[in-house]
């Protein structure tokens, strides 16, 4: 959203003007009201009011500034957090690997097992026997 001075810029630049698209010279001019040289940065840095080379929209009809510095700001975020994201992956991408071969090592220290051979998958002690007593099924 624009603030109080953006709004009385846009205000007299299109009142001075007569249009909504102005070029750099024509809101150097119009910024001299408010007691400055150059045309207003909050303008001419916002890629969505830039029309062409020297040629900017002025933002009339309650158009904001606001979407731009949002995209902006998530842009500017995510290029931050983007070291930070990958280390959390690879730390993720660790654990269920070594909880994937845990998993691994104990299902083949069961089925290796001979006091084993006899039991079903379905039978209900079988998860318990694999996840829980992983030692009692190791071989020695």
């Amino acid at each position: 959203m624009l603030n109080t001075k953006q709004q009385e810029f846009v205000k007299h630049a299109y009142e001075k003007f007569g249009k909504s698209q102005l070029t750099v010279d024509e809101l150097k001019q119009a910024n001299k009201k408010f007691g400055c040289k150059y045309a207003p940065q909050w303008l001419i840095k916002n890629k969505d009011y830039k029309v062409g080379k020297s040629l900017f929209k002025l933002p009339v009809n309650g158009e904001s500034q606001s979407v731009a510095v949002k995209k902006t700001a998530n842009t500017e975020s995510e290029k931050i957090l983007a070291p930070v994201n990958g280390v959390l992956d690879r730390i993720f991408q660790a654990l269920i690997a070594i909880v994937a071969g845990k998993f691994l090592v104990s299902l083949i220290s069961f089925v290796t097992n001979p006091k084993n051979k006899e039991k079903s998958i379905l039978d209900s002690d079988y998860l318990d026997d694999l996840f829980l007593n992983t030692k009692e099924n190791s071989h020695e």
